[in-house]
């Protein structure tokens, strides 16, 4: 293939427009107000399932209402300014990342690693901040960095292994380790539970990096 390294910013591009991450970075409050919507009981219970609603509602009405302007730069400001608390600031922060990292990746960069290391937020968010920041364009870790930050999420049955498999073979093509990424572009192509979208990058990517489209 005449020029592969174009080829592969592409296929990193659709890795970072999957629809996962796109539904994380703009409607993951909408979780929260799901599971607050899930909360049973009588007296007590439903009053304190009134409260929490509201909360919810109301951190989701800002959330919208901060995402509102097409400018990137304002929607993460405006974020970055809801009030929230517990895992609320987890959704708030992962949907700031995203917009701010257009113009300040090092700031998205190292808010999400703090996300990641506060223990105090649900795994869930944690994990998806880890996912996140090896995915920030113009990113401010090295090869080796992304690597670890992954390395959790790689683990078998994690819910995110195969979008980690899929991100440890782009950081492998980078490091030129061809043979580590066909490894990994062949087990996503050979898993039953890879996506579609997954499996035919998996491909194109083997091709473009000359590898057998026919291995497994």
């Amino acid at each position: 293939m005449s020029s592969p390294d174009s080829f592969i910013d592409e296929v990193a591009e659709e890795v970072r427009r999957d629809r996962f991450y796109l539904v994380a970075r703009r409607y993951g409050w909408i979780a929260v107000v799901a599971v607050v919507a899930g909360v049973g009981g009588v007296g007590y219970w439903d009053w304190q399932k009134s409260q929490t609603e509201a909360v919810a509602e109301a951190f989701g009405d800002s959330m919208l209402g901060a995402l509102a302007s097409e400018d990137p730069q304002v929607r993460a400001l405006a974020v970055e300014q809801v009030q929230a608390s517990g895992d609320q600031v987890a959704i708030r922060n992962l949907t700031a990342a995203g917009d701010m990292a257009l113009s300040d990746s090092q700031k998205a960069t190292d808010m999400l690693q703090a996300l990641i290391a506060d223990e105090t937020v649900s795994l869930l968010y944690r994990d998806i901040a880890r996912l996140k920041v090896t995915m920030l364009p113009d990113n401010r870790l090295t090869t080796d960095q992304r690597l670890e930050v992954l390395a959790p999420l790689l683990e078998p049955g994690h819910a995110f292994r195969l979008s980690a498999l899929e991100l440890r073979a782009l950081i492998y093509v980078e490091q030129n380790k061809t043979d580590l990424a066909l490894a990994d572009l062949a087990e996503l192509r050979a898993d039953a539970e890879s996506s579609a979208g997954q499996r035919q990058r998996a491909l194109q990517l083997t091709v473009a990096l000359g590898g057998d489209p026919e291995a497994s």
